[in-house]
């Protein structure tokens, strides 16, 4: 039998810190003590911002009538099947603490564009309704590895997951987040959907990605 670590192990050997600071080479002893990242996969989905405005292509509004909040979002734990879906209710007060609770136990983060979109988006919502911040964690976006190291025909998530041989990003149209603000049982369905598949890809995205950025191994 042979013991010999292999090369992807050696990879992961050398480029794995132990809790001292240093890689598993160094410090192999410290290998029984290796605990996995937790790393979680979020996609949410917000309402448009209500207002008023002269024209369609006008971008001065002259009321705003409510500010958008997360009408839902889905997420997964990297490696788990499950994909797991909830939507607001009277408000997103338990979207955002639902939030909070994924992100205090997660030590990555991903998402498409996340830093920019859900990250923000979220932490918005929790300082809106009042809600401390989560514990430390660190995100990884795949939007910025496919900037950083491809040169793609185009980034956006159902593209990226077209061109890597998946089917394409499920299709909206127009009318469904609409429908769904207007309580239409089927546009709910169709919605839970496209935000499922959203996260799907997006676990199948990064872990084709993420041995350029070589980041949560």
């Amino acid at each position: 039998m042979n013991d010999k670590p292999s090369q992807r192990e050696n990879q992961w050997l050398k480029t794995t810190k132990c809790k001292h600071g240093h890689n598993y080479l160094a410090h192999p002893g410290c290998v029984k003590d290796y605990k996995p990242p937790k790393i979680l996969l979020i996609d949410l989905e917000v309402t448009p911002t209500l207002g008023w405005v002269y024209e369609k292509y006008e971008t001065n509004v002259l009321r705003v009538e409510k500010q958008w909040q997360i009408m839902c979002f889905s997420w997964k734990w990297l490696g788990q099947k499950r994909i797991y879906w909830m939507r607001a209710e009277e408000t997103d007060m338990n979207v955002a603490l639902k939030l909070k609770e994924l992100l205090n136990k997660a030590d990555w983060v991903v998402g498409h564009n996340g830093d920019r979109f859900d990250i923000k988006k979220t932490n918005a919502r929790l300082l809106i309704h009042g809600i401390s911040p989560p514990n430390a964690y660190k995100t990884l976006d795949t939007l910025k590895m496919a900037r950083k190291y491809f040169a793609l025909f185009s980034n956006k998530l159902g593209d990226i997951g077209e061109v890597l041989g998946y089917n394409n990003k499920e299709l909206s149209h127009s009318d469904l987040w609409y429908d769904c603000l207007n309580e239409d049982k089927q546009a709910w369905k169709k919605m839970r959907k496209y935000n499922n598949y959203d996260v799907e890809l997006l676990e199948k995205i990064l872990l084709r990605l993420e041995p350029w950025a070589k980041k949560i191994r």
